[in-house]
């Protein structure tokens, strides 16, 4: 990171497939995921969390999932026929993903057919906190396009690998005829669609977007990266607020789940501060109460990939912080307390062990085993890594009152009631 903590490098993603068409690629490093900052953040959860905890107490903040393996893994269980959530969540957008885009736009329910006569198409910002691929939402973007809306897509992820998948998969759909797309009904535009994503922490992210500076390329520090040219690609984009720019934040897939409720109504108040009331807006997904057995297959799935993606925290243990765990010797185990309205997920020790930590302390030259901290773990103990909290719509109306915003301007639920996208103003 440079030294006044903002950008690290930006990058111009080019595809020869879309070199005619008015779609521009690109986005900005503001924090590597494998930065020191996130190993110190690493090893103080480990000192604090693992070792400095008592017997059966021990636990792992779940963002810690999300190196490039782990949000790989987590887009493939997204796919898998257990995990109801994405599939929700599309049926959601498919079904309503009109209405969403009439309210990022601001105008009236069903007026795109007035858009689209229009000489000039009206303009929606989507960002996205947290988008992995990007696959649900470019389901929005896709249908956007199609109705002749000039689109600003900043997808925000702590992954610079998933970064790069997000964008190959947009690419991909809105360059594939075959998928039915059409962009613009033949309109000639100079920018129709406009990606620039952000790598680093969320709220740093979107600070950056909303409250942030004019955008340069730096291809130098691309690693290694030659400098992009043609197709405007040597054009610096405007990372900074368009100030009369509607946008529409966007937190789905049920990510809020992962914060305990004090955390989430501090998590939401952070996103409040930062848009402008009367014009911004928030799209926030929760995942409803229902059946535990249903809740249990998702986060326990039958092939097995949620549990190769807890187990995978330990070999990045092992790789960032010296640790000699031994994934295969680890159950995954999955349960739904009821008494707290939440999924839990932990890693059982099949065995006892001793877990040495080599470098959990950058600044120890000390190659001394003896010098170094140890977790012993007993058979059968267990590593909180995850909690996973399901909403009624009573308790997201208060979570989101505390957090500062109005009264829900509208909510989209799939045709079994099982998740619910619900959109708020500040």
């Amino acid at each position: 990171m440079d030294d006044d903590g903002r950008v690290r490098y930006e990058k111009v993603i080019r595809c020869e497939q879309l070199a005619t068409a008015p779609f521009r690629f690109q986005y900005t490093v503001l924090r590597e995921e494998s930065s020191r900052l996130a190993h110190d953040e690493l090893a103080e959860a480990v000192r604090s969390q693992l070792l400095g905890a008592k017997l059966n107490e021990r636990s792992l903040p779940s963002r810690f999932f999300y190196d490039d393996t782990g949000s790989a893994l987590y887009e493939r269980i997204t796919r898998t026929e257990d995990y109801y959530l994405t599939r929700c969540e599309r049926e959601i957008f498919r079904k309503h993903g009109d209405r969403i885009l009439d309210l990022a736009a601001g105008v009236a329910p069903g007026a795109f057919t007035e858009l689209q006569s229009r000489s000039k198409p009206s303009a929606i910002h989507l960002i996205e906190l947290g988008a992995g691929d990007g696959h649900k939402t470019a389901l929005l973007l896709q249908r956007a396009l199609e109705r002749g809306l000039r689109v600003t897509y900043r997808p925000i992820d702590i992954s610079e690998r998933a970064m790069v998948a997000c964008a190959e998969h947009v690419m991909a759909m809105l360059g594939d005829p075959e998928n039915g797309f059409r962009w613009a009904h033949g309109r000639e535009q100079k920018t129709q669609f406009t990606f620039h994503g952000v790598v680093g922490d969320f709220m740093e992210c979107l600070q950056y977007i909303l409250q942030g500076r004019k955008g340069h390329i730096s291809p130098g520090l691309a690693s290694g990266a030659p400098p992009a040219t043609g197709n405007g690609a040597d054009t610096a984009i405007d990372a900074s607020i368009d100030e009369h720019a509607r946008h529409l934040v966007m937190f789905i897939g049920s990510s809020i789940g992962n914060f305990d409720y004090n955390s989430a109504v501090g998590f939401c108040a952070g996103v409040r501060q930062l848009l402008r009331p009367g014009r911004d807006l928030f799209l926030i997904g929760f995942d409803l109460r229902k059946s535990h057995v249903v809740m249990q297959r998702a986060y326990s799935d039958r092939e097995g990939i949620t549990a190769e993606f807890n187990r995978n925290l330990l070999t990045r243990l092992n790789r960032e912080l010296g640790a000699n765990f031994n994934p295969a010797k680890f159950e995954h185990f999955a349960q739904f307390n009821v008494r707290l309205g939440a999924m839990e997920s932990f890693l059982v020790a099949t065995e006892p062990m001793r877990i040495v930590f080599q470098h959990l302390d950058k600044e120890s030259d000390s190659s001394a085993v003896e010098c170094k901290p140890v977790l012993e773990l007993r058979a059968w103990e267990s590593i909180h890594t995850e909690y996973s909290w399901k909403y009624t719509m009573e308790e997201i109306t208060e979570l989101m009152r505390k957090a500062g915003f109005a009264d829900i301007l509208a909510s989209f639920f799939d045709p079994r009631n099982w998740f619910v996208d619900s959109v708020f103003r500040p």
